[in-house]
């Protein structure tokens, strides 16, 4: 069982070698991991950066100042990037985020909106029998709808929501589903 154990040089405790109680260094050490514990390097990192603070915000403000221009170019390709990848995540976001603003309650996930689209097989919920104009095939693009409006109280969760054309998203707008297919209750 001692080969599995290892002594921090800082605080001299024996914990076992793996890295879940000590970081790894491939470069210097044998057993692939430092020699001081977490919890010791964490210590002495903080210690030093509460010692060289105003040192450490000097060269940081000459780096940004120099390198101004280059970061902004980084950031906006990397973020750029970033967003077309997760598009339907940053999309889920901003509704939930809405719905918390009325006070609804209820949340979803892109996989909720992929499942969805699943279940209504690409084609608009509301198609053609409700509008005439309707594009029924979601190739193109789709919107989210909710199908009591967030306005009127529905709730921001799976439960609620549907995949439409946007031709028919943009006519049903924020009526109720009866009111907008012309049937009075």
């Amino acid at each position: 069982m001692s080969d599995a154990l290892k002594r921090c040089t800082s605080c001299g405790e024996e914990l076992p070698a793996t890295e879940e109680f000590f970081h790894r260094d491939r470069h210097h050490a044998r057993d692939g991991l430092r020699c001081q514990c977490k919890d010791c390097a964490t210590a002495r990192t903080k210690k030093w950066q509460a010692e060289h603070y105003a040192e450490y915000r000097v060269r940081k403000a000459t780096y940004d100042a120099a390198h101004r221009e280059e970061r902004r170019a980084y950031d906006a390709v990397r973020g750029a990037a970033y967003y077309a990848e997760h598009r339907a995540e940053y999309r889920a976001r901003n509704r939930n985020r809405r719905a918390r603003l009325y006070g609804n309650g209820g949340t979803h996930t892109a996989a909720d909106i992929r499942a969805q689209l699943a279940r209504q097989r690409g084609r608009c919920f509301w198609g053609p029998t409700i509008n005439p104009d309707c594009a029924r095939t979601l190739k193109k693009g789709y919107h989210v709808d909710h199908v009591i409006p967030l306005v009127d109280g529905g709730s921001n969760g799976p439960e609620n929501l549907v995949l439409a054309c946007p031709s028919c998203n943009r006519k049903k707008s924020v009526k109720h589903p009866m009111e907008w297919a012309g049937v009075l209750f």
